[in-house]
Protein backbone atom coordinates (compact mmCIF):
# COMPACT_ATOMS: atom_id res chain seq x y z
CA UNK A 1 0.00 0.00 0.00
CA UNK A 2 0.77 3.68 -0.63
CA UNK A 3 0.15 6.69 1.42
CA UNK A 4 -1.30 8.31 -1.19
CA UNK A 5 -4.54 5.52 -1.10
CA UNK A 6 -4.97 6.97 2.70
CA UNK A 7 -6.54 10.16 3.70
CA UNK A 8 -2.79 11.93 4.05
CA UNK A 9 -2.50 15.44 2.92
CA UNK A 10 -0.80 15.40 -0.74
CA UNK A 11 1.99 17.81 0.77
CA UNK A 12 2.89 15.20 3.01
CA UNK A 13 3.05 12.08 0.41
CA UNK A 14 5.22 14.55 -2.05
CA UNK A 15 7.76 15.07 1.29
CA UNK A 16 7.47 11.37 2.06
CA UNK A 17 7.98 10.33 -1.49
CA UNK A 18 10.76 12.59 -1.90
CA UNK A 19 12.56 11.11 1.25
CA UNK A 20 11.57 7.35 -0.66
CA UNK A 21 9.25 6.59 1.82
CA UNK A 22 5.99 6.00 -0.33
CA UNK A 23 5.59 2.43 0.08
CA UNK A 24 3.92 1.98 4.09
CA UNK A 25 5.34 -1.18 6.43
CA UNK A 26 3.19 -3.11 7.94
CA UNK A 27 2.46 -1.49 10.97
CA UNK A 28 1.54 1.61 9.15
CA UNK A 29 -0.73 0.03 6.78
CA UNK A 30 -2.64 -1.75 10.28
CA UNK A 31 -2.20 1.62 12.70
CA UNK A 32 -2.52 4.79 10.11
CA UNK A 33 -6.23 3.85 9.19
CA UNK A 34 -7.23 3.62 12.86
CA UNK A 35 -5.84 6.88 14.12
CA UNK A 36 -7.82 8.39 11.34
CA UNK A 37 -10.65 7.48 12.73
CA UNK A 38 -9.63 8.62 15.70
CA UNK A 39 -9.11 5.15 17.56
CA UNK A 40 -7.44 4.60 20.78
CA UNK A 41 -4.38 2.14 19.80
CA UNK A 42 -2.06 -0.54 22.00
CA UNK A 43 0.93 -1.52 19.16
CA UNK A 44 3.30 -3.86 19.62
CA UNK A 45 5.68 -3.93 16.60
CA UNK A 46 9.40 -4.70 16.40
CA UNK A 47 12.07 -2.14 16.50
CA UNK A 48 12.77 -0.74 12.64
CA UNK A 49 9.67 -1.18 11.58
CA UNK A 50 7.99 2.43 11.15
CA UNK A 51 6.03 3.28 14.52
CA UNK A 52 6.68 6.79 14.45
CA UNK A 53 5.79 7.59 11.12
CA UNK A 54 2.23 5.47 12.31
CA UNK A 55 1.60 8.09 14.59
CA UNK A 56 3.04 11.12 13.27
CA UNK A 57 1.25 11.15 9.99
CA UNK A 58 -2.52 11.32 11.76
CA UNK A 59 -1.84 13.53 14.15
CA UNK A 60 -0.50 15.69 11.69
CA UNK A 61 -3.48 15.00 9.21
CA UNK A 62 -6.14 15.78 12.40
CA UNK A 63 -4.19 19.23 13.62
CA UNK A 64 -6.30 22.16 13.22
CA UNK A 65 -3.72 24.12 11.11
CA UNK A 66 -5.86 27.58 11.81
CA UNK A 67 -6.21 26.55 15.52
CA UNK A 68 -3.13 28.46 17.34
CA UNK A 69 -3.62 25.79 20.51
CA UNK A 70 -1.77 22.64 21.78
CA UNK A 71 -3.65 19.70 20.48
CA UNK A 72 -1.36 16.72 20.70
CA UNK A 73 1.64 15.33 23.01
CA UNK A 74 3.82 12.57 22.33
CA UNK A 75 5.83 11.28 25.32
CA UNK A 76 9.17 9.01 25.07
CA UNK A 77 10.85 7.57 27.85
CA UNK A 78 14.40 9.71 26.59
CA UNK A 79 15.67 13.09 25.37
CA UNK A 80 17.74 11.34 22.44
CA UNK A 81 13.88 9.70 21.15
CA UNK A 82 12.20 12.59 21.78
CA UNK A 83 14.02 14.48 19.63
CA UNK A 84 14.18 11.89 16.80
CA UNK A 85 10.38 11.81 16.67
CA UNK A 86 10.03 16.01 17.22
CA UNK A 87 12.92 15.93 13.63
CA UNK A 88 10.47 13.76 11.77
CA UNK A 89 7.42 15.97 12.70
CA UNK A 90 9.74 19.18 11.08
CA UNK A 91 10.27 17.65 8.17
CA UNK A 92 6.20 18.05 7.33
CA UNK A 93 6.74 21.72 8.12
CA UNK A 94 6.48 23.93 5.51
CA UNK A 95 4.77 27.29 3.89
CA UNK A 96 1.87 25.24 2.98
CA UNK A 97 1.71 23.59 6.51
CA UNK A 98 3.16 26.40 9.43
CA UNK A 99 3.00 23.56 11.75
CA UNK A 100 4.09 24.68 15.31
CA UNK A 101 6.02 22.55 17.68
CA UNK A 102 8.02 22.44 20.72
CA UNK A 103 10.38 19.94 22.01
CA UNK A 104 10.53 19.94 25.53
CA UNK A 105 13.35 17.50 27.65
CA UNK A 106 15.72 17.94 30.05
CA UNK A 107 19.34 18.95 29.98
CA UNK A 108 18.40 22.34 28.32
CA UNK A 109 16.74 25.80 29.97
CA UNK A 110 13.25 25.17 31.46
CA UNK A 111 12.70 28.88 31.71
CA UNK A 112 13.13 28.65 27.79
CA UNK A 113 10.72 25.42 27.42
CA UNK A 114 8.32 26.98 29.46
CA UNK A 115 8.04 30.34 27.58
CA UNK A 116 7.54 28.34 23.98
CA UNK A 117 5.02 26.25 26.05
CA UNK A 118 2.72 28.94 26.69
CA UNK A 119 2.96 30.41 23.26
CA UNK A 120 1.46 26.73 22.38
CA UNK A 121 2.67 24.94 19.99
CA UNK A 122 0.08 22.45 18.21
CA UNK A 123 2.68 19.68 18.65
CA UNK A 124 4.23 19.04 22.05
CA UNK A 125 7.00 16.13 21.92
CA UNK A 126 9.32 15.20 24.73
CA UNK A 127 9.88 13.42 28.09
CA UNK A 128 6.91 12.60 30.58
CA UNK A 129 9.29 13.99 33.71
CA UNK A 130 9.89 17.01 32.02
CA UNK A 131 6.25 17.82 30.40
CA UNK A 132 4.75 17.17 33.54
CA UNK A 133 7.14 19.50 35.14
CA UNK A 134 6.57 22.25 32.68
CA UNK A 135 2.63 22.20 32.79
CA UNK A 136 2.72 21.98 36.38
CA UNK A 137 4.85 25.62 36.27
CA UNK A 138 2.32 26.70 33.94
CA UNK A 139 -1.36 25.92 34.73
CA UNK A 140 -3.49 23.57 33.14
CA UNK A 141 -5.16 26.27 30.85
CA UNK A 142 -2.60 25.52 28.04
CA UNK A 143 -4.29 21.80 27.82
CA UNK A 144 -7.80 23.15 26.92
CA UNK A 145 -7.83 21.91 23.62
CA UNK A 146 -5.47 19.04 24.71
CA UNK A 147 -7.12 16.07 22.01
CA UNK A 148 -4.34 13.34 21.14
CA UNK A 149 -1.82 11.60 23.56
CA UNK A 150 0.63 8.91 22.31
CA UNK A 151 3.10 6.98 24.34
CA UNK A 152 6.15 5.72 22.37
CA UNK A 153 8.27 2.92 23.92
CA UNK A 154 5.76 2.31 26.29
CA UNK A 155 7.57 -0.62 28.19
CA UNK A 156 10.17 1.42 28.74
CA UNK A 157 8.41 4.20 30.55
CA UNK A 158 6.88 1.78 32.18
CA UNK A 159 10.64 0.18 33.60
CA UNK A 160 11.43 4.20 34.10
CA UNK A 161 8.76 4.61 36.87
CA UNK A 162 7.29 7.21 34.18
CA UNK A 163 3.69 5.89 34.41
CA UNK A 164 2.76 7.85 37.48
CA UNK A 165 3.78 11.33 35.45
CA UNK A 166 1.69 10.23 32.49
CA UNK A 167 -1.51 9.80 34.83
CA UNK A 168 -0.51 13.04 36.26
CA UNK A 169 -0.86 14.51 33.01
CA UNK A 170 -4.21 13.21 32.05
CA UNK A 171 -5.33 14.03 35.39
CA UNK A 172 -5.20 18.02 34.08
CA UNK A 173 -7.66 17.49 32.08
CA UNK A 174 -10.72 15.69 31.49
CA UNK A 175 -9.17 12.04 30.42
CA UNK A 176 -12.24 11.07 28.54
CA UNK A 177 -12.07 13.72 26.47
CA UNK A 178 -8.42 12.57 25.34
CA UNK A 179 -7.67 9.58 22.15
CA UNK A 180 -4.38 8.11 23.96
CA UNK A 181 -2.45 5.44 22.13
CA UNK A 182 0.47 3.40 23.34
CA UNK A 183 3.47 1.80 20.81
CA UNK A 184 5.97 -0.37 21.79
CA UNK A 185 8.15 -3.32 21.26
CA UNK A 186 6.20 -5.28 24.18
CA UNK A 187 3.30 -4.93 26.47
CA UNK A 188 3.78 -6.71 29.82
CA UNK A 189 1.22 -7.29 32.71
CA UNK A 190 2.10 -4.39 34.13
CA UNK A 191 1.73 -1.94 31.52
CA UNK A 192 -1.32 -3.42 30.76
CA UNK A 193 -3.24 -2.71 33.81
CA UNK A 194 -2.13 0.69 33.71
CA UNK A 195 -4.17 1.11 31.17
CA UNK A 196 -6.99 -0.60 31.93
CA UNK A 197 -6.87 1.29 35.28
CA UNK A 198 -6.17 4.50 33.86
CA UNK A 199 -7.39 5.04 30.41
CA UNK A 200 -10.96 4.78 29.50
CA UNK A 201 -12.68 3.62 26.35
CA UNK A 202 -12.00 1.06 23.74
CA UNK A 203 -8.43 0.34 22.46
CA UNK A 204 -7.88 -1.53 19.21
CA UNK A 205 -5.19 -4.04 19.08
CA UNK A 206 -2.18 -4.22 16.68
CA UNK A 207 0.78 -6.42 16.77
CA UNK A 208 3.36 -7.02 14.22
CA UNK A 209 4.67 -10.52 14.53
CA UNK A 210 8.45 -10.13 15.95
CA UNK A 211 9.41 -12.24 12.49
CA UNK A 212 8.82 -9.45 10.36
CA UNK A 213 10.49 -10.09 6.97
CA UNK A 214 12.18 -6.28 7.34
CA UNK A 215 14.51 -7.53 9.84
CA UNK A 216 17.06 -9.49 8.40
CA UNK A 217 19.11 -10.68 11.64
CA UNK A 218 21.18 -13.64 12.35
CA UNK A 219 21.88 -14.51 15.93
CA UNK A 220 25.05 -15.70 17.34
CA UNK A 221 25.86 -16.87 21.16
CA UNK A 222 29.49 -17.29 21.87
CA UNK A 223 30.18 -18.83 25.09
CA UNK A 224 33.10 -17.38 27.04
CA UNK A 225 34.48 -16.41 30.72
CA UNK A 226 33.60 -13.25 31.39
CA UNK A 227 37.50 -12.32 32.55
CA UNK A 228 38.64 -13.37 28.47
CA UNK A 229 35.86 -11.57 27.08
CA UNK A 230 37.50 -8.16 26.18
CA UNK A 231 40.39 -9.65 24.66
CA UNK A 232 38.48 -12.19 22.34
CA UNK A 233 35.79 -8.87 21.56
CA UNK A 234 39.26 -7.46 20.32
CA UNK A 235 40.48 -10.04 18.83
CA UNK A 236 37.10 -10.69 16.79
CA UNK A 237 36.76 -6.85 15.77
CA UNK A 238 40.39 -7.28 14.43
CA UNK A 239 39.64 -10.70 12.47
CA UNK A 240 39.83 -9.59 8.52
CA UNK A 241 36.63 -11.92 8.05
CA UNK A 242 34.22 -10.05 10.33
CA UNK A 243 35.46 -6.48 9.34
CA UNK A 244 32.08 -4.37 10.64
CA UNK A 245 31.28 -1.33 8.49
CA UNK A 246 30.22 -0.06 12.04
CA UNK A 247 29.27 -1.73 14.96
CA UNK A 248 27.52 -1.21 18.81
CA UNK A 249 29.13 -2.84 21.68
CA UNK A 250 26.35 -2.89 24.21
CA UNK A 251 27.34 -3.37 27.66
CA UNK A 252 24.88 -3.71 30.83
CA UNK A 253 25.86 -1.53 32.83
CA UNK A 254 27.32 2.04 33.01
CA UNK A 255 31.08 1.27 34.36
CA UNK A 256 31.23 -1.83 32.13
CA UNK A 257 30.60 0.75 29.36
CA UNK A 258 33.50 2.81 30.38
CA UNK A 259 35.90 -0.34 30.82
CA UNK A 260 34.96 -1.72 27.30
CA UNK A 261 35.79 1.58 25.76
CA UNK A 262 38.79 2.14 27.63
CA UNK A 263 40.28 -1.04 26.36
CA UNK A 264 39.06 -0.89 22.81
CA UNK A 265 40.15 2.90 22.53
CA UNK A 266 43.32 1.34 23.93
CA UNK A 267 44.03 -1.55 21.36
CA UNK A 268 42.07 -0.73 18.18
CA UNK A 269 44.51 2.36 17.34
CA UNK A 270 41.06 4.37 16.53
CA UNK A 271 38.70 6.24 18.35
CA UNK A 272 35.92 4.86 19.53
CA UNK A 273 32.35 6.33 20.37
CA UNK A 274 30.74 6.10 23.77
CA UNK A 275 27.38 6.62 24.74
CA UNK A 276 25.65 6.18 28.14
CA UNK A 277 23.48 7.97 30.65
CA UNK A 278 26.64 8.96 32.39
CA UNK A 279 27.21 12.06 29.56
CA UNK A 280 26.33 14.84 29.80
CA UNK A 281 23.33 16.39 27.93
CA UNK A 282 25.76 18.07 25.56
CA UNK A 283 28.08 15.54 24.88
CA UNK A 284 25.37 13.00 24.57
CA UNK A 285 23.89 14.97 21.70
CA UNK A 286 27.61 15.49 20.27
CA UNK A 287 28.01 11.61 20.24
CA UNK A 288 24.74 10.83 18.68
CA UNK A 289 25.13 13.40 15.92
CA UNK A 290 28.85 11.57 15.03
CA UNK A 291 26.95 8.29 15.36
CA UNK A 292 24.59 9.23 12.60
CA UNK A 293 27.36 10.18 10.91
CA UNK A 294 29.15 7.35 10.76
CA UNK A 295 32.32 9.38 11.94
CA UNK A 296 33.27 5.85 13.94
CA UNK A 297 33.44 2.30 13.34
CA UNK A 298 32.80 1.19 16.84
CA UNK A 299 30.59 2.59 19.70
CA UNK A 300 30.06 1.09 23.32
CA UNK A 301 26.96 1.83 24.46
CA UNK A 302 24.65 1.09 27.48
CA UNK A 303 20.99 0.11 26.71
CA UNK A 304 20.33 4.01 26.33
CA UNK A 305 20.74 3.67 22.52
CA UNK A 306 19.02 0.56 22.37
CA UNK A 307 15.57 2.35 22.20
CA UNK A 308 13.65 3.40 19.37
CA UNK A 309 16.88 5.37 17.90
CA UNK A 310 17.40 4.75 14.43
CA UNK A 311 21.09 4.01 13.77
CA UNK A 312 21.60 4.09 9.84
CA UNK A 313 24.33 1.60 8.23
CA UNK A 314 24.64 -0.88 11.65
CA UNK A 315 26.14 -4.07 10.77
CA UNK A 316 27.13 -5.67 13.58
CA UNK A 317 25.97 -5.62 17.13
CA UNK A 318 28.24 -7.14 19.93
CA UNK A 319 26.33 -7.95 23.69
CA UNK A 320 29.18 -8.27 25.37
CA UNK A 321 26.60 -9.19 28.61
CA UNK A 322 23.26 -9.48 28.93
CA UNK A 323 21.27 -7.52 29.26
CA UNK A 324 20.20 -6.71 33.47
CA UNK A 325 17.45 -4.62 32.90
CA UNK A 326 14.93 -7.29 31.43
CA UNK A 327 15.71 -9.76 28.97
CA UNK A 328 13.66 -8.27 26.10
CA UNK A 329 16.17 -5.60 26.08
CA UNK A 330 18.34 -8.11 24.10
CA UNK A 331 15.73 -7.59 21.06
CA UNK A 332 15.70 -3.62 20.98
CA UNK A 333 19.96 -4.13 21.12
CA UNK A 334 19.63 -6.50 18.35
CA UNK A 335 17.09 -3.98 16.22
CA UNK A 336 19.88 -1.98 15.45
CA UNK A 337 20.26 -4.11 12.81
CA UNK A 338 18.73 -5.62 9.75
CA UNK A 339 17.21 -2.71 8.85
CA UNK A 340 16.35 -0.72 5.01
CA UNK A 341 16.40 -4.74 3.90
CA UNK A 342 20.01 -4.83 4.74
CA UNK A 343 21.47 -8.19 6.49
CA UNK A 344 22.96 -7.93 9.80
CA UNK A 345 24.72 -9.81 12.77
CA UNK A 346 23.99 -9.97 16.47
CA UNK A 347 26.63 -11.45 18.70
CA UNK A 348 25.83 -12.31 22.10
CA UNK A 349 28.70 -12.96 24.82
CA UNK A 350 27.43 -15.60 27.58
CA UNK A 351 29.14 -17.95 30.15
CA UNK A 352 27.25 -21.09 31.62
CA UNK A 353 25.42 -19.17 34.73
CA UNK A 354 24.24 -16.92 32.17
CA UNK A 355 22.53 -19.94 30.14
CA UNK A 356 19.38 -20.25 31.49
CA UNK A 357 19.14 -16.12 30.26
CA UNK A 358 20.10 -17.41 26.71
CA UNK A 359 17.51 -20.10 26.60
CA UNK A 360 15.03 -17.60 27.98
CA UNK A 361 15.46 -15.36 25.35
CA UNK A 362 15.27 -18.05 22.84
CA UNK A 363 12.24 -19.07 23.97
CA UNK A 364 10.33 -16.14 25.25
CA UNK A 365 11.47 -13.94 22.02
CA UNK A 366 11.07 -16.92 19.54
CA UNK A 367 15.01 -16.24 18.50
CA UNK A 368 16.95 -19.13 16.79
CA UNK A 369 20.86 -18.73 18.17
CA UNK A 370 23.41 -20.16 16.05
CA UNK A 371 26.53 -21.05 18.31
CA UNK A 372 30.10 -20.17 17.67
CA UNK A 373 33.21 -20.40 19.70
CA UNK A 374 36.71 -18.20 18.90
CA UNK A 375 39.18 -20.12 17.50
CA UNK A 376 42.87 -18.16 19.06
CA UNK A 377 44.78 -20.09 16.75
CA UNK A 378 43.16 -19.80 13.60
CA UNK A 379 41.50 -16.32 14.51
CA UNK A 380 38.19 -17.04 13.28
CA UNK A 381 34.99 -17.81 14.13
CA UNK A 382 33.80 -21.36 14.61
CA UNK A 383 29.93 -22.75 14.19
CA UNK A 384 29.28 -25.47 16.55
CA UNK A 385 27.40 -28.09 15.32
CA UNK A 386 24.03 -28.87 17.48
CA UNK A 387 23.72 -31.92 19.46
CA UNK A 388 20.58 -33.49 18.15
CA UNK A 389 20.23 -35.64 21.50
CA UNK A 390 20.45 -32.17 23.65
CA UNK A 391 17.09 -31.51 25.28
CA UNK A 392 14.80 -29.21 24.44
CA UNK A 393 12.23 -27.28 27.15
CA UNK A 394 8.61 -27.97 25.86
CA UNK A 395 5.50 -28.37 27.94
CA UNK A 396 3.32 -26.24 29.08
CA UNK A 397 4.18 -22.48 30.43
CA UNK A 398 4.90 -23.52 33.81
CA UNK A 399 7.07 -26.75 33.22
CA UNK A 400 8.95 -24.17 30.86
CA UNK A 401 9.79 -21.88 33.17
CA UNK A 402 10.42 -24.79 36.01
CA UNK A 403 13.29 -26.26 34.07
CA UNK A 404 14.72 -22.84 33.35
CA UNK A 405 15.12 -22.24 37.19
CA UNK A 406 16.50 -25.98 37.41
CA UNK A 407 18.73 -24.94 34.73
CA UNK A 408 19.66 -21.50 36.46
CA UNK A 409 20.83 -23.15 39.94
CA UNK A 410 22.51 -26.55 38.31
CA UNK A 411 24.01 -24.38 35.50
CA UNK A 412 25.50 -21.75 38.38
CA UNK A 413 27.63 -21.67 41.01
CA UNK A 414 26.40 -23.90 44.16
CA UNK A 415 26.48 -22.49 46.91
CA UNK A 416 25.14 -23.38 50.53
CA UNK A 417 21.70 -23.58 50.65
CA UNK A 418 20.61 -23.72 46.42
CA UNK A 419 18.24 -26.54 46.91
CA UNK A 420 15.94 -24.66 49.32
CA UNK A 421 15.99 -21.58 47.12
CA UNK A 422 15.38 -23.15 43.99
CA UNK A 423 12.29 -25.12 45.57
CA UNK A 424 11.44 -21.39 47.17
CA UNK A 425 11.73 -20.10 43.53
CA UNK A 426 9.48 -23.02 41.96
CA UNK A 427 6.74 -23.02 44.26
CA UNK A 428 6.48 -18.94 44.06
CA UNK A 429 6.24 -19.62 39.95
CA UNK A 430 3.57 -22.39 41.45
CA UNK A 431 1.43 -19.66 43.23
CA UNK A 432 1.95 -17.17 40.48
CA UNK A 433 0.30 -19.36 37.78
CA UNK A 434 -2.14 -20.74 40.46
CA UNK A 435 -3.36 -17.11 40.89
CA UNK A 436 -3.31 -16.16 37.40
CA UNK A 437 -5.81 -19.15 36.34
CA UNK A 438 -8.05 -18.06 39.17
CA UNK A 439 -8.22 -14.95 37.67
CA UNK A 440 -9.36 -16.17 34.08
CA UNK A 441 -12.17 -18.74 35.88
Amino acid sequence: MKFVEYNIPKNFVDILEKNNKSKMTEVQEMVIPLLLKSKQVICTAPTGTGKTYSFVLPILTEIDINNKSTQAIIMAPTRELSRQIYNVVKEFKNKEYDISAALIVGGESLDDQLDRLKKSPQIVIGTPDRINKAYSSIGNSYLNNFKHLVIDEADMCLDLNFLPLIKDLLNKVKEEDISTSFFSATIPNQLQNFINKNISGKFEFVNVDSKNKSLKISHRSIKTNYDERKEILLQILNSKKINPFFSIIFCSTKDEVKDVHKFLEQHLNQKVGIFSSDLSPRKRKTELKLINNLSYQYVVASDLLARGIDIPGASHIFSFSIPEIGLEYYTHRSGRVGRNNLDGISFLFYDEKDKYKLDKISSNRNIEFEEYKWNIGKQELIKIKKNKSKKNYTGTKLEIETAQIISKYKNGPRKPGYKTKMNAEIDALKRRHKKIENRKK
